[in-house]
């Protein structure tokens, strides 16, 4: 095709700025359309991902407070400095009196002084042993190095059997005191040892890395290099067992005391943890009488609340932005009358106005109910206090108010957990066995007043729940009765530091001139035996086994349940109760019954149902993901149109220069035939006027 600049030399009026101007009309023809649309779904995308953003915003504090512990937040306080108090949401609010005689200590002991660091020691084996000290004197060993510690205040060491001695070489490579403390550090094994410059010379330094009396430990050199390992010189200069004491005890190793209501109890850290349930108390200093307050914390509370009501308000600020109609201008927002924005807000107002499915008969069914009402332009109005009195009166039914829970229409069978899968709706709890403590029960005292203790009797050991109790010792004194001995024992059981670490706690009560030793815990781990008893005929005790305690048994939606204490679980795939846990509490059957039956009923509340809502509507194929991706499809639509709007021009233009071309060459012809006629006629009149002159 010839160059489209050519078109028109021979006509002069069939351009290619002519081509160009009626192309643009094509154009112009199709073009704003194109552009308007495009517009249109940009300003749509535009708003829904307002939307969509804001929605993303509302499910996050929503699904905070559906999360375990968001309404029953605490906080606590201590009356003394040297006592922190740190919180769960399990810890339940109330005051306790405590003081602390003594904190726990790591063990640490000093050597004699070497004139510099890289001083000789001397060579052989080191031998660490853990275990615990019986002090004869109450005094810590005194003493300033070698040749300091006074024979007469040897004292005995009861190896830890859980714990491996530490054994390290000492050889040329690594006598001196950088080396041996080096070769302790490279263990890792619970020493650290360091060098001090006390300003007279280095001493070598070892401390336990655990806090506790059974953190103490013991240093035997055996081997040395001088060939005694007894002595106060060499490898032996660093001894401290109950045979040769020639390092000092700086720091003795020691539990914490301290005392809760007049209970005492010992820690073998400063971090004292399931004293009271849900509380850590970390100890820094000794105490007098010291008041630890547990309480709401109202202010972590009210601010999960306020943060999901102003999500919730900023979401429907935005729909009405995105939908509103401008009466004057006559002027609509992009998504009024929206399918999406219907849907949407139909869902809102659904989740969050009606009464909870499940609630129906609860003192407080709905948000309405507990301070939640709808301001004069459709925004959530929050009353923290009248929410926080009906927190205070029906904390559960509040909590069911806002995420997945389980209501019960019976006290003995309380919410435990749900499943991931746990699907709402009412189902039977059918319980036909009780879960049961462990007990031990002792035989009959013939006489039951006035009992003897003394040293021939004072002394047991319990084990309860599998957890064996250090040796105990009763207080020698004639007690006046079984009950006198009984609140002493139970005392005497629950402050070991073993068991009380494990969480394992007794009751001792008194039944028949029997004592009864009852654990706290229930089901088959639930267990209480004497390991030794010394000479307990007197108050009716012989080492023996008492009898396990029985999980709860029973069935959730008619499926065998899994018992394990007093909780009682159904794990069956596919049933709609799967999930479900309740804690079954009853001690005993209602008179005549062999069974309990109660009726449960799975709810979602409002958090957990927006969190549910938005979950589909934000799938891939949910209501407002469908919305983007139809209109994302739109504007790829739009796209497809302008290149084939500039296919059908560039077409339109070639077509225009080849007929303009065809046009300027005929013109040209013509153009030629008509100088070719000119000519021929203006010979033709020259002919004949020639003819006539002559």
């Amino acid at each position: 095709m010839s160059s489209i600049s050519s078109i028109g030399i021979g006509s002069g009026f069939l351009t290619s700025d002519l081509i160009d101007q009626l192309v643009e009309v094509e154009r112009n023809a199709v073009e704003p359309r194109l552009d308007a649309n495009q517009s249109r779904i940009e300003a749509e995308l535009s708003s829904v991902g307002r939307i969509r953003s804001a929605v993303q915003e509302l499910r996050l504090p929503a699904r905070i407070l559906t999360t375990d512990g968001a309404l029953t937040s605490t906080t606590g306080s201590s009356s003394n400095s040297g006592i922190s108090v740190d919180t769960d949401s399990s810890a339940t609010p109330g005051s306790y009196n405590m003081s602390v005689e003594q904190l726990a200590q790591a063990q640490s002991i000093v050597s004699g002084s070497y004139a510099e660091k890289n001083s000789t020691v001397g060579e052989g084996v080191l031998t660490i042993q853990f275990g615990s000290f019986t002090f004869t004197d109450g005094n810590a060993i005194a003493g300033d190095g070698p040749g300091g510690v006074d024979e007469e205040n040897l004292d005995t060491f009861t190896a830890d059997a859980d714990k491996d001695p530490i054994t390290i070489i000492i050889d040329p490579t690594n006598n001196t005191l950088e080396g041996i403390r080096d070769a302790i550090n490279e263990e890792d094994a619970g020493i650290e040892a360091s060098i001090l410059n006390d300003g007279s010379g280095y001493r070598l330094v070892l401390r336990s890395t655990e806090t506790g009396e059974e953190s103490g430990f013991t240093v035997s050199a055996s081997g040395d290099s001088d060939g005694d390992s007894t002595d106060n010189a060499g490898l032996s200069a660093l001894n401290f067992n109950t045979s040769n004491q020639y390092m000092a005890e700086s720091v003795r190793a020691q539990d914490a005391e301290l005392t809760l209501n007049g209970i005492p109890v010992t820690r073998d850290t400063n971090e004292v943890t399931e004293l009271i349930d849900g509380v850590t108390l970390n100890l820094t200093d000794t105490t007098t009488s010291t008041t630890i307050n547990i309480s709401r914390d109202e202010e972590t509370i009210v601010g999960r609340i306020e943060s999901f009501v102003e999500a919730y308000n900023n979401l429907q600020s935005i729909i009405k932005e995105e939908t509103a109609y401008d009466a004057e201008t006559q002027t609509a927002a992009v998504l009024l009358g929206d399918n999406m924005v219907r849907s949407l807000s139909s869902q809102l107002r659904s989740d969050i106005g009606d009464v909870i499915p499940g609630l129906e008969n609860s003192p407080v069914r709905s948000l309405s109910e507990i301070g939640f009402s709808t301001g004069d332009n459709a925004e959530m109005v929050f009353d923290s206090e009248v929410f926080l009195d009906a927190l205070d009166d029906y904390p559960d039914e509040v909590a069911a108010i806002f995420g997945r829970n389980l209501v019960s229409d019976s006290a003995d069978v309380t919410f435990s957990s749900l499943g991931a899968e746990t699907e709402p709706g009412e189902y039977e709890v059918r319980v036909t066995q009780l879960a049961t403590n462990g007990a031990f029960t002792g035989s009959t005292v013939a006489s039951p007043s006035n009992i003897l203790v003394d040293a021939t009797n004072d002394e047991f050991q319990i084990e309860i729940d599998g957890v064996s109790s250090g040796t105990l010792n009763l207080t020698q004194k004639t007690y006046t009765d079984l009950d006198e001995l009984a609140a002493e024992m139970q005392s005497l059981i629950n402050s070991d530091s073993a068991l009380a670490a494990s969480g394992a706690q007794i009751n001792v009560t008194v039944d028949s001139n029997q004592l009864v030793f009852t654990s706290e815990s229930f089901g088959s781990a639930s267990s209480v035996n004497f390991s030794t008893v010394e000479d307990g005929n007197l108050y009716g005790l012989t080492a023996g086994s008492g009898g396990d305690g029985v999980n709860v048994e029973g069935t959730i939606n008619g499926q065998t349940a899994i018992g394990f204490g007093q909780e009682l679980t159904l794990n069956l795939e596919d049933d709609p109760a799967d999930g479900v846990s309740v804690l079954v509490t009853a001690t005993s059957f209602a008179a005549g019954q062999s069974s309990l039956t109660s009726e449960v009923t799975v709810a979602d509340g409002v958090a957990q149902s927006l969190i549910e809502s938005f979950n589909d509507m934000l799938s891939f194929e949910g209501l407002i993901s469908n919305k983007i991706n139809s209109l994302n499809e739109q504007l790829l639509t739009i796209d497809q149109q302008r290149t084939d709007l500039d296919d059908r021009l560039e077409s339109f233009e070639s077509r225009l220069a080849s007929q303009f071309i065809a046009a300027d060459l005929r013109v040209s012809q013509l153009q030629n035939t008509e100088q070719f006629v000119r000519t021929q006629l203006s010979a033709i009149v020259n002919s004949f006027t020639g003819a006539s002159s002559e």
